[in-house]
């Protein structure tokens, strides 16, 4: 099969279309507060060990 540079294009724009036309809204699996090395190494851990879905949120209430 051979693809065309304006076949190629097409397909490109409509990838770029149908990517923002959808909001994606990310999860957050663990908040943990307040900002100290303690909570920033375990939220660390958190990441490192490959098993979180989601984002680690750090922050001060």
């Amino acid at each position: 099969m051979w693809c065309t540079t304006k076949h190629i294009n097409d397909v490109v724009v409509g990838v770029r279309k149908a990517g923002h036309s959808v909001r994606k809204t990310p999860k957050v699996t663990k908040v943990l507060s307040p900002i100290t090395a303690a909570n920033l190494r375990q939220a660390h851990q958190l990441v490192e060990t490959g098993h979180m879905r989601g984002k680690v949120v750090v922050m001060n209430n």
